[in-house]
């Protein structure tokens, strides 16, 4: 380079804007984790009530499997639900309503404070957000029929391992009975009587220890 190229102009240089991060929620991923555990929470439930409702109806002598009648059963069960949670969403803005005045700690597990806010409004945030994802699925053709299937599934499985554990009972006293032909449709009727109770129990236990 010669001595004149000190002379020359120089190029100017761009003036570029200072970097900026984009702006990020810490709290997002965890709330979006923590309304897929609600929804998973909520179709279970749903299943676990339709379910029962299948059993009881196979214990009252349906003669048949009537798909539509418990996919409308389905969709009153999960409005059931969405209900539950639009109510407590509700309350949890109830709440927070109160407790953005009041200062200080709180004394009890449900007296709420100010401080408290920011966990109310998540929790508000989360019940609101799956119960419109539930209305989705209610509203949703296919969902309902997989929700009817699994259910179905779910009552089969569960009366037929009751009729399979009676008859592995019963079975050894009859199996070297002469007569026992001549008497098997009346132990049968028996044996669903039985069957028929202690499935009844065990769903009443069942739910008994979900509303605990």
């Amino acid at each position: 380079m010669g001595w004149t190229d000190l002379f020359r102009r120089r190029p100017k240089r761009r003036k570029m804007a200072p970097y900026r991060a984009p702006d990020i929620n810490p709290d997002q991923p965890l709330r979006e984790h923590v309304i897929d555990d609600g929804v998973m929470v909520a179709r279970y439930s749903a299943r676990l009530t339709l379910k029962n409702r299948i059993i009881v109806g196979a214990l009252r002598g349906e003669d048949a499997f009537d798909t539509e009648r418990y996919q409308q059963v389905a969709r009153e069960v999960l409005d059931d639900l969405i209900d539950e949670l639009d109510r407590s969403a509700e309350r949890v803005q109830e709440v927070r309503r109160k407790a953005f005045s009041l200062p200080g700690r709180a004394k009890h597990e449900h007296d709420y404070r100010s401080r408290d806010l920011h966990n109310l409004e998540h929790r508000e945030e989360v019940n609101t957000a799956v119960a419109a994802r539930m209305r989705v699925i209610r509203d949703n053709a296919q969902s309902v029929e997989v929700l009817v299937k699994l259910a179905r599934d779910d009552a089969w499985s569960e009366i037929g391992g009751e009729i399979a554990r009676r008859s592995a009972e019963t079975w050894h006293r009859y199996e070297d009975d002469p007569d026992y032909e001549q008497g098997r449709e009346r132990r049968m009727r028996l044996l669903m009587r039985e069957v028929a109770f202690e499935v009844k129990q065990a769903r009443e236990a069942a739910d008994g220890a979900h509303y605990a």
